[in-house]
């Protein structure tokens, strides 16, 4: 976990941010990165294959506001960048 502003914090999640409103960018807030065998069960297109299975995912982010509320959740194959770019990384356990 890191901590920084809201701006930062979805630069580091996803470095290919374009756009960021000018109200939220400057509050607090925390990345998280979690590692693990995480699962999505949201919409997503139907599957090419009739037996194809959904594969677990290894990294979980969330981007938790000053509030306490997930503001963004990524999932992906890997850390991108490295949450020391945010700031001090507090390992959670």
């Amino acid at each position: 976990m890191a901590a920084g502003t809201v701006e930062r914090a979805s630069k580091v999640q996803d470095p290919n941010l374009t756009y960021m409103s000018s109200a939220e960018a400057n509050g607090v807030a925390y990345l998280v990165a979690m590692h693990g065998h995480f699962h999505y069960n949201g919409p997503q297109p139907p599957p090419r294959h009739h037996r194809e299975k959904l594969r677990a995912i290894p990294v979980m982010e969330l981007i938790i506001n000053e509030d306490g509320l997930v503001a963004s959740k990524a999932w992906m194959p890997k850390v991108p960048v490295p949450l020391s770019h945010l700031g001090p990384v507090t390992r959670l356990r």
